[in-house]
């Protein structure tokens, strides 16, 4: 039997471009009510904010290792397999946490987190690519913030489970139902079949050849990678300790926090593509970071409920930036190198993310809240001084490596 040949996209609402946004928004949706929930949920079990941020530690690892493993799978073999690979293991490490007798230990609790950063670093890695091949060039811009708006549909989603699923202590009715979405992402996965069982590229290179450093890791996206970094790294201490926040202030319903972000990230991921090609992506990520920083600000004095809100609509913009880097990156690069530029770009991403949880932990438990989110504040004005000099420096030296 002939081998299906793989689709060309020719209209941007196509089955695959459906079938990668719904795995885009249970995969997401997974991941957000994890990240919301998990510092609150062990310091409830007794442990210390340090051992709730050094959950980000396995979580980091796996994190990693996908990266690098997801985007080789990706670029050298299929996107399917990857994206398949990623969420099946977010799935298992979801159902970890929804067996009472496991879920409390120590031990689970980091091999859970480690297989949930394998998971969904590698799922990311995969539909990031994914949705570029299925998406007419032309309309990249657009389909690319469409496809992010999965993930502000899954942070009004995760906010309002937070509060309907969370009963007290009892965490369980919430992991299920991460578990149920995350099912459904692995079902989405494998259904994604468009590119009929060949690789992006016909391979000719041996695995030992091309399963290198130079060919795991983008050159052309590292100066982008190291904004990111640096911003990311700030914003991890609004991402996983606002909820605890919200507690510690006295405050019911915390978890609308992201459901109020979730307006701000869908309005974002829908317009600052198209703006960053009218006004330079310099210029619109600048603007966003800023107002990242005024969201921490906001949260270091903050005393009353509607401005906590008010910054989870802020956080919610800042959290919309990532569509602009990946354009700006993967339209410079060639079909072979567009998982390898993706992931460098998140691994970034990964990075501040795990370790940051760990630096804010500490600095929360011998400091509290506001010289945590000073020091956040401070942090993503930094990310803004490098994001100015990175890209005057990539604007002189006139990179574009998808024609090398």
């Amino acid at each position: 039997m002939a081998e299906k040949q793989r689709y060309l996209p020719v209209k941007m609402m196509n089955i695959y471009f459906v079938l990668i946004w719904v795995e885009t928004f249970a995969l997401q949706l997974g991941q957000n009510l994890y990240n919301a929930n998990i510092t609150v949920y062990a310091t409830g079990l007794g442990f210390s904010n340090m051992f709730a941020g050094c959950l980000a530690i396995p979580y980091l690892v796996g994190a990693v290792i996908a990266r690098i493993v997801g985007g080789w799978i990706a670029d050298h073999r299929q996107r399917r397999e990857a994206m398949i690979l990623g969420c099946g293991v977010f799935t298992i490490g979801s159902i970890l946490y929804c067996i009472p007798a496991l879920a409390s230990f120590p031990l689970t609790m980091m091999i859970a987190r480690g297989m949930h950063g394998f998971g969904y670093a590698c799922g990311t890695t995969a539909y990031s690519a994914a949705v570029v091949d299925v998406i007419p060039p032309k309309k990249l811009a657009i389909g690319l913030g469409v496809n992010w708006t999965a993930q502000g549909v899954a942070q009004t989603l995760s906010g309002i489970l937070s509060v309907v699923l969370v009963v007290g202590s009892m965490y369980e009715p919430l992991f299920i139902g991460a578990t149920v979405f995350l099912i459904i992402s692995v079902l989405s996965a494998a259904a994604c079949n468009y590119e009929g069982g060949e690789p992006p590229v016909p391979d000719t290179a041996s695995v030992g050849r091309v399963f290198s450093a130079s060919s795991l890791i983008e050159k052309s996206a590292l100066p982008y990678a190291i904004v990111v970094f640096a911003y990311y790294l700030g914003i991890a201490a609004i991402t996983f300790y606002a909820m605890s926040l919200s507690q510690s202030l006295g405050f019911t319903g915390g978890g609308l926090f992201f459901t109020v972000c979730s307006v701000g990230m869908v309005v974002s991921n829908l317009t600052l593509v198209r703006v960053s090609y009218r006004i330079g992506c310099m210029r619109t990520l600048a603007i966003v970071y800023v107002l990242a920083a005024l969201c921490a600000l906001n949260m270091a004095f903050c005393q009353n409920y509607y401005l906590y809100l008010l910054s989870g609509l802020l956080y919610g913009i800042a959290t919309g930036t990532m569509p602009v880097v990946q354009s700006e990156t993967v339209r410079r690069l060639p079909v072979n190198r567009r998982a390898a530029g993706t992931s460098t770009l998140f691994l970034a991403m990964d990075l501040s993310m795990g370790i940051g949880p760990v630096i804010w932990g500490a600095i929360l438990d011998a400091r509290g809240y506001r010289v945590t989110y000073l020091l956040s504040t401070l942090t993503i004005s930094l990310s803004v001084v490098l994001l100015v000099i990175v890209f005057r420096s990539m604007k002189r030296r006139h990179i574009n490596y998808a024609n090398e």
